[in-house]
């Protein structure tokens, strides 16, 4: 584990860092996603240090994705060291039905963060921190280029990114890599080395590798962040467009649809379409990445078309009804139900945090096509206030969250079918 002879990160740098991050102050408790290896083993030791000066709490979380023969052991090993360093660590299980085929990078990450988010909603933490460094944002600037990625994407990475009710801070994405290891040397602390990173079936893996020939050939680290940092004001500067265009034509819908005003949209050029229909997706899909530029273009052809009869991407449903485009989930990627025992509060569907408060077992579930039916008799017969929910197209219907006991419908999200019956589960939206 041999590093360069650099500085490692100080505290009075780490606190220049953290001073960067507005809307922290006034936070008693953070947590910090730690893999064990050196960028987030000296993230977790800085915040550590920090925390202290400030009288604020840590909390250290580790997935252990169960991929490979050692990853449970790596993780046990994260949760020695940080209960030497007297850390509150806790380790995340991925409970997968099966390895992935293809693109197991990708649903790795997004299974970690459920995991990470899942965890600090239920324990009511607002912010998570990341160690993703400078060089973990070049990398993902070329892996973007070469993908077609326009300004958005290629801006990479932003400090604070605010997904799905939490808060993600990367406060280290101005410090290189070998800085943070020997910042790990400064506390006098080990990592871990994971040696999938030397495979080279991953993207990231073979653009890493090539860093030294593209330095070489002009594309230094200096220009790379800078070209970085002019799209990330591109990127500002779009986002404040199409946020004052959204207002008009787009609703977002906290049960997880969204409807565009397709009178509105026609009105807009082709770019702007595009990126409505992003952000749509986006949030529907309840993902952090937008679909691939292509996709969108094709999506947004097909709009325009007199023919369009619906189309699915990005697990979404997109069709044309009365006037107005919507956007719902796909039935196969919303989340199975599951039942919540009395005083148990569980998130499904990574956007609905249910807290049973009640002395019997609840479950949680999509309507579906029997229960839309049924949500749609039985509201009608009890419940006068119901009106938007009844009024909405049957294929988002079916995707809303139904409270089932013992097989019969007693809410339809937070409506409940009997007035007279009414008890209490706190329902809260992640949005």
């Amino acid at each position: 584990m041999a590093v360069s002879n650099l500085t490692s990160v100080l505290a009075e740098e780490f606190n220049s860092y953290i001073s960067a991050l507005k809307g922290i102050d006034g936070q008693k408790r953070f947590a910090v996603a730690v893999s064990g290896g050196g960028d987030s083993m000296a993230l977790v030791l800085l915040m550590n240090e920090w925390a202290k000066e400030k009288s604020v709490e840590v909390v250290a979380l580790t997935v252990d994705h169960d991929l490979r023969a050692d990853s449970k052991k790596e993780a046990q090993q994260v949760h020695t060291w940080l209960e030497e360093h007297g850390i509150e660590h806790h380790i995340l299980i991925w409970n997968k039905k099966s390895i992935p085929q293809s693109g197991l990078q990708e649903q790795a990450r997004e299974a970690r963060y459920a995991l990470l988010a899942e965890f600090c909603l239920e324990n009511k933490i607002s912010h998570l921190m990341l160690g993703h460094n400078q060089e973990d944002q070049i990398e993902t600037f070329w892996m973007r280029l070469s993908s077609g990625s326009g300004p958005d994407g290629l801006a990479c990475m932003n400090k604070i990114t605010n997904k799905g009710g939490l808060v993600l801070l990367r406060p280290l994405l101005d410090a290189s890599r070998d800085a943070l290891r020997q910042t790990c040397q400064r506390f006098n602390q080990d990592w871990i080395d994971d040696p999938s990173n030397q495979k080279e079936d991953f993207k990231r893996v073979r653009f890493r590798k090539t860093m030294g020939f593209l330095e070489e050939e002009g594309f230094t680290k200096n220009r790379v962040l800078k070209t970085i940092e002019k799209m990330s004001k591109t990127r500002r500067f779009l986002e404040k467009i199409t946020k004052e265009i959204a207002q008009k034509v787009l609703t977002r819908y906290s049960l997880g649809y969204v409807v565009l005003d397709k009178h509105g949209w026609d009105k807009l050029d082709d770019f702007m379409q595009e990126r409505l229909l992003r952000e749509a997706l986006k949030y529907v899909s309840f993902n952090k990445y937008a679909p691939r530029s292509q996709s969108l273009e094709e999506l947004c052809n097909s709009i325009r078309s007199k023919k369009f009869a619906g189309k699915t991407l990005a697990g979404c449903e997109i069709f044309i009804k009365e006037g107005n485009i919507y956007a719902c989930q796909e039935e196969r990627v919303i989340e199975s139900g599951f039942t919540i025992h009395p005083g148990k509060k569980e998130v499904w569907n990574r956007r609905i945090l249910v807290h049973n408060t009640t002395d019997k077992d609840i479950d949680i579930k999509a309507l579906g096509e029997d229960g839309a039916v049924l949500a749609r008799k039985v509201l009608e017969i009890k419940n006068k206030k119901a009106e938007d929910v009844l009024s909405l197209p049957f294929k988002v219907l079916k995707t809303l969250p139904g409270i089932w006991r013992k097989g019969e419908l007693i809410s339809v999200a937070d409506i409940w079918v009997n007035n007279e019956e009414q008890e209490v589960f706190p329902i809260d939206i992640i949005d």
